[in-house]
């Protein structure tokens, strides 16, 4: 055969051979990764930075190495985001690199201290509450935990993500700031389990979940924009609802399945209904010019089936004062809830609740109401020292009403007035003497106005803010709220009190005030050994008392009840 047949012949034979090996080589998917090999060769070898740590991989590297800190960069695998090792002060920490352009949460990182503690797995209840209890806490790691490579155990971890590095040197501290915490939490972790376990199931899940609630009952208040004070300086007081009244003077809300009556007559059986009938619409009618007495009395009589839902009872009396004013007396009655094992005998709610209000209907208009605030605030410069007209308004209806002994009215004016001013107050430095004082003197009188309705706990916020200004009786009014509430730091106070006085006295060489606010703190404290069961050295005082004034009022009512 010559030379030219055979080439022929090979020629014919490769053209067939080759198409048949390859689509064999396809079919079992060597070309692809032959092809896939080859690209990667290429990527690893040829240098083109194809590979490279994503930006913030490459910043984060660089904090290491000024922390004298190395990683390593563990093998990629497909769908991965890239992953480096390292140690930091004897713990094995991970961080991981989101790149691309698609996800907020791309070119961002992640540090994770893995199985940096372990538990027994029987109890479920104790690992979510020792989670939980790190993962309340306002810091950028929270906790994580699955059941480990060692049979019966739990592991926990914990992980920083969403993590953002700039180029300065905040960064730097940024990351030794998260890796520190991470050992923070490991021994919190730690503690928490120390502290926990000895508690039930049970107990467990039953304080996580006040815990809980808690949280979200304070991230609530956070985010919930608190009501404005009504801000006009004329309350229509003939508007009045059953349901703020008791809501203002008890703090109580209509239950479920209560009635209303109307002397005697069932009017409203459903809570929203009773809670928007007008108070005094069965006394008194119109308002303005328009209003008159349509009874002179009227009862009113919440109650129900239910032994568990107190009773409520007002008994109002109308009477027109002259041509400008209705005056309505409600004595305001709560029964007592029921024994119970688990409510306090000395209670509030245990405890039957009474009060005398005097409402006022005034008989002319709104504008002839806000006229007369008008004139007399400024007669009074109240405008000056208030410096809101609206503000000074309502404090001069809230001192004419308190001076009337109107104070569930004035409550409405003052608290007004103290919505109005308390804003500038948060900065006292920049508002001007005058003004500051004038807020003060707001506090006093709401405190008073609270105690006077019984709202003790009420006007102790406002005292409270008042008590340092070292005026009389303002600290006289603060220890009689305190007094009133039972509350268990009045022993203190008076010797405090006490101490200073005598403190001062030495310093000023007495004083008429010294000696005034010394004979009301002896008098307090008459009080308290009587309420401790001290009796007879409460007699011996109060004798003592009588023997110096024999007029004094205060030693001749406590002798009448002891004796």
């Amino acid at each position: 055969m010559t030379i030219s047949v055979q080439l022929i012949i090979i020629s014919v034979s490769l053209m067939i051979g080759v198409p048949v090996i390859t689509v064999a080589l396809m079919h079992s998917g060597m070309v692809k990764r032959i092809f896939s090999c080859h690209k990667e060769q290429e990527t690893d070898g040829g240098g083109d930075g194809q590979d490279e740590l994503p930006e913030v991989g490459r910043r984060f590297v660089e904090i290491l190495g000024s922390m004298q800190v190395s990683c390593e960069e563990l093998p990629k695998a497909d769908g991965v985001d890239r992953t480096v090792s390292f140690e930091y002060q004897g713990g094995h920490f991970f961080a991981t690199f989101r790149h691309g352009d698609d996800d907020p949460f791309d070119n961002t990182m992640s540090i994770s201290y893995f199985n940096c503690f372990s538990m027994p797995a029987e109890n479920m209840a104790l690992a979510e509450s020792v989670a939980n209890s790190v993962n309340g806490l306002s810091l950028p790691v929270k906790c994580t935990f699955a059941p480990s490579d060692a049979e019966g155990s739990l592991s926990f971890s914990l992980h920083a993500s969403g993590l953002r590095l700039g180029r300065d040197d905040a960064s730097v501290q940024f990351v030794r700031s998260i890796l520190i915490c991470c050992f923070h939490l490991q021994r919190i972790l730690l503690d928490r389990y120390e502290s926990m376990r000895t508690e039930s199931p049970s107990d467990l899940v039953k304080n996580r979940l006040i815990y809980g609630h808690q949280l979200y009952a304070m991230s609530r208040m956070e985010i919930t924009d608190q009501p404005d004070p009504f801000a006009d300086p004329v309350w229509h007081v003939a508007d009045i609802t059953i349901g703020e009244f008791l809501h203002t003077l008890f703090g109580y809300e209509i239950s479920e399945n209560s009635v209303l009556r109307l002397d005697g007559k069932e009017i409203a059986s459903t809570p929203d209904t009773i809670a928007a009938t007008a108070l005094l619409a069965p006394v008194v009618a119109g308002d303005g010019p328009d209003a008159q007495v349509v009874s002179s009395r009227a009862v009113y009589s919440i109650g129900s089936s239910d032994r568990e839902i107190r009773e409520v009872m007002f008994n109002m009396a109308a009477e027109r004062v002259d041509d400008r004013l209705i005056s309505v007396r409600i004595n305001a009655m709560l029964s007592a809830m029921p024994m119970a094992p688990f409510r306090a005998p000395a209670s509030e709610e245990s405890m039957p609740q009474a009060r005398t209000v005097i409402l006022g209907v005034p008989c002319v208009t709104p504008e002839a109401f806000l006229a007369e605030a008008k004139y007399m605030a400024s007669e009074l410069d109240l405008l000056a020292k208030c410096k809101e007209p609206d503000a000074a308004y309502s404090l001069y209806w809230g001192k004419v009403l308190y001076t009337d002994g109107r104070h569930f009215e004035a409550l409405h004016y003052l608290t007004n007035a103290f919505g109005i001013m308390s804003p500038p107050m948060e900065n006292p430095d920049l508002v001007a003497t005058d003004v500051a004082e004038t807020f003060y003197e707001v506090c006093y009188f709401l405190g008073v106005v609270n105690c006077a309705l019984g709202r003790y706990r009420d006007a102790y916020y406002f005292l409270d803010l008042i008590v340092n200004q070292n005026r009389i009786h303002w600290t006289e009014q603060y220890v009689l709220c305190l007094m009133a509430m039972r509350d268990p730091r009045c022993p203190s106070l008076l010797d405090s009190l006490r101490e200073n006085i005598v403190k001062q006295r030495d310093e000023e060489d007495g004083g008429e005030h010294l000696d005034s606010l010394m004979s009301f703190i002896e008098r307090q404290q008459i009080v308290l050994d009587i309420r401790s069961g001290n009796s007879s050295g409460a007699l011996e005082k109060l004798r003592k008392m009588l023997e110096e004034n024999p007029d004094n009022d205060f030693a001749l009512r406590w002798l009448a009840r002891l004796s």
